[in-house]
């Protein structure tokens, strides 16, 4: 007897189901062992978009890579970073990377999910986890932060936030100190409407659903000459890496310096 397709595809289904949860349930053990501890799948849904834990263990390990080398082949070097903030730092997802270099250099982190906040606590402690709001400013000094990466967090935000965020990097980096941010760039052109490709093509930022910036459902999409002639505002380009941001495909990758 023929088996219904509807049937088959629910069967499918259950079996892929079991195949993540067996999967998932591999890289919980092994992070486990690595003194790592993986957060919930929830969590991991809400900062990486899919609740695969192999998924957020080698995300995490590609962006913090992606920020070394950016770094490193933009004629700086990482192991004069001695003061870190990962802005946007959820519940440690690249963070936790950076274990090898806390002996030397003071990591910071922030978010403004509270559980997230949470967790990275518990989870990552040779940072100091901060809670932050959607606007600035943040509880730093002036001139605080080495190095300031940014990923995935200009992509959820309003116009008019981009900006004030901007300001206050510029506030708490050190003089020659370096902002990293990632951005949505021409790879996603193809996504927008007609009408949004032609602001994006005129140099004009595309915010789509503004009403719920600094939510995944808030996308920010960044002409390079918005970026290069209004967003930067004093701080200047070093560096422009389209579609290399490996921890967060295909994002761009700037690098921007706070002139002295």
């Amino acid at each position: 007897m023929n088996i219904p397709i509807i049937q088959q595809l629910q069967t499918h289904k259950a079996e892929i189901s079991l195949q993540l949860r067996i999967r998932n349930k591999y890289h919980y053990i092994r992070e486990q062992l690595l003194g790592a501890p993986l957060p919930p799948t929830a969590m991991m849904k809400l900062v990486t978009g899919n609740n695969i834990a192999q998924w957020y263990v080698e995300s995490g390990r590609r962006a913090a890579q992606s920020v070394h080398e950016t770094i490193e082949k933009s004629h700086f070097r990482m192991k004069d970073m001695q003061s870190v903030l990962d802005f946007g730092c959820g519940c440690g997802r690249v963070i936790r990377h950076w274990k090898s270099i806390a002996k030397t250099t003071k990591l910071y982190g922030v978010d403004y999910n509270r559980e997230l906040v949470y967790w990275a606590r518990k989870t990552v402690p040779f940072a100091q986890i901060e809670l932050n709001d959607l606007n600035p400013p943040l509880n730093y000094p002036d001139n605080t932060f080495n190095l300031i990466y940014a990923l995935s967090t200009f992509t959820h935000w309003t116009v008019d936030l981009q900006k004030n965020w901007m300001q206050e990097f510029t506030r708490i980096l050190k003089p020659n100190g370096l902002l990293l941010l990632t951005t949505h760039g021409d790879y996603y052109l193809n996504e927008l409407s007609p009408e949004e490709q032609d602001l994006y093509r005129k140099g004009d930022p595309v915010v789509r659903y503004a009403d719920h910036e600094g939510e995944n459902l808030c996308g920010a999409f960044h002409p390079y000459k918005y970026v290069s002639s209004e967003l930067r505002q004093s701080l200047q380009i070093e560096q422009f890496y389209p579609r290399s941001a490996l921890g967060n495909p295909w994002q761009d990758i700037y690098l921007l310096r706070k002139v002295v």
